[in-house]
């Protein structure tokens, strides 16, 4: 393995580190919440929620990435790229504020507007966070970033849970936002010595690079936040929590796997945009990577659903089944799709991802708010799969013509991992429906443990069948090899 290879490796290790941290606390605060919280608490944070992520994806120019991309980068650029983002925050918190009375007009419920208030708060507080944490990602130095991502993390759940069980509300939820972001803060100054100065002398030429960067991020709203505004004028409060809390459930074995590498590799592939060939091996061996562990995850997550929502949510969330399981099969799909974008960067052609992008979202835009007003959140939920169908070819496409990718190294690389979990999600979905009723924790522990067993075997077996080829397995076994001989040691 090349250094740059090690560097992706224990970068990814440490941000996986970092996001089961981070999102085991979010999934134990959700459990413990959907237990005190109602779902129309959920909804009504959600529709709040995507009001300010709408904002502040205009807010977004990902000044982060531009620093990294330019290994040159002088103290001017961050300095530009801090003072550009406090602006923009603070003009995000006004805009905030004076659309917190039409949002409540739109969802026909008041209680938005001292919520987005507080959104407001912690968008303004938020811009403040020093730029020199940047450093740590474009460094490499993923330890750092650890510590203060799951910082973050811990202070938000450390205020929400209490609150939860005194207020009994939605309170208890957007005061833990505000806590994480004013810690986030704290933390940024304490773990960097960059003290950040204003300045404007480098504007052109960051917003140059991440006008794309902000059109991707326009586009990436839409299947993330825009059946919000649709289901909830639609179906209330009510249904949209249990699609928020749902979606969540759904995205959660993906996103925690797959985003941390994400954002591990793409400094490394920035390093290597000016070696197609180096650049060609890097990608497939990370897309290898992510789809051994990304596809059993989503596919294992759509085969359990009947089991873990009722045991960990309870019964008031069942409708939560099919939106978990419809969900998990588009999370597989964006496994697949999940180091795209850091290509397109790296190549300096950000505006593939932005085209693919904005393609998706405008499937979306036409096609969710027919099929839910035909069908409510089942409508929603197949026209979210249509959508998915169609960026996932047109987005693969756009990366193997960039870096030359044939199609027989593309299958190659993903058929092990696809057959493999596609075997186990049948198997565990049989063992699922078989499961007697009600459903307990056991069951569903021996479903998981079932489906681990299942697609470790499937997976060597596929490996052995295949001759055992250099990619994700023998990576794993390196790694286990490595370990076994330092505790030797």
């Amino acid at each position: 393995m090349t250094s740059i290879g090690q560097r992706i490796a224990a970068g990814a290790a440490w941000m996986l580190f970092a996001r089961f941290a981070e999102r085991g606390l979010g999934f134990l605060s959700t459990l413990i919440l959907a237990r005190l919280l109602m779902p129309e608490d959920f909804g009504l944070i959600a529709m709040a929620m995507s009001v300010s992520a709408l904002l502040t994806l205009f807010a977004d120019f990902s000044f982060d990435l531009a620093l990294i991309r330019n290994q040159e980068a002088t103290r001017e650029h961050y300095d530009t790229a801090w003072t550009l983002g406090l602006l923009i925050l603070v003009l995000n918190g006004i805009a905030l504020l004076l659309l917190a009375f039409p949002a409540a007009w739109l969802f026909d419920d008041p209680r938005i507007v001292p919520v987005m208030a507080m959104l407001a708060l912690a968008s303004v507080v938020g811009g403040f966070e020093n730029v020199g944490v940047v450093a740590f990602r474009k460094e490499l130095d993923f330890r750092k970033e650890f510590l203060y991502l799951g910082g973050k993390k811990l202070a938000s759940f450390l205020t929400t849970i209490p609150l939860a069980f005194v207020l009994g509300n939605y309170w208890a939820l957007i005061v833990g936002i505000v806590a994480g972001v004013a810690t986030g803060v704290a933390l940024s100054y304490a773990l960097h010595p960059y003290r950040p100065r204003f300045s404007l002398k480098h504007w052109r030429e960051l917003v140059g690079f991440s006008k794309w960067v902000l059109i991707t991020n326009l586009a990436d709203f839409v299947p993330l936040h825009f059946a919000t505004f649709v289901l909830g004028p639609i179906t209330g409060a009510a249904t949209l929590g249990v699609y928020t809390v749902g979606a969540e459930l759904a995205r959660l074995p993906t996103t925690e796997l797959v985003a941390p590498i994400d954002r591990a590799v793409y400094p490394a592939y920035a390093k290597l945009a000016g070696n197609q060939a180096a650049l060609r091996r890097q990608y497939l061996s990370v897309l290898g990577l992510i789809a051994a562990f990304g596809l059993p995850a989503a596919l294992g997550v759509a085969a359990i659903a009947p089991l873990a929502v009722p045991v960990l949510l309870g019964e008031k969330w069942l409708l939560a089944i099919v939106v978990v399981q419809t969900l998990a099969f588009a999370g597989a799909a964006h496994v697949l799709l999940s180091n795209s974008s850091a290509v397109f960067l790296a190549i300096n052609k950000p505006w593939l991802d932005a085209a693919a992008t904005a393609i998706h979202a405008l499937v979306l835009v036409v096609l969710l708010p027919l099929f839910a007003v035909w069908k409510g959140l089942h409508g929603a939920l197949v026209a979210t799969l249509i959508a998915w169908a169609i960026f996932l070819p047109l987005s693969m496409w756009l990366v193997m013509r960039e870096l030359k990718i044939r199609l027989t190294e593309l299958v190659g690389v993903l058929w092990r991992p696809l057959v493999a979990a596609l075997g186990m999600a049948f198997l565990v979905d049989l063992y699922a429906r078989g499961a007697e009723m009600p459903v307990t924790l056991i069951a569903l522990l021996s479903a998981v443990v079932l489906g681990v067993l299942c697609y470790g075997s499937l997976a060597a077996t596929a490996w052995w069948l295949a001759g055992r080829p250099d990619g994700a397995e023998t990576a794993v076994l390196s790694g286990v090899n490595r370990w076994m001989e330092a505790r030797r040691a």
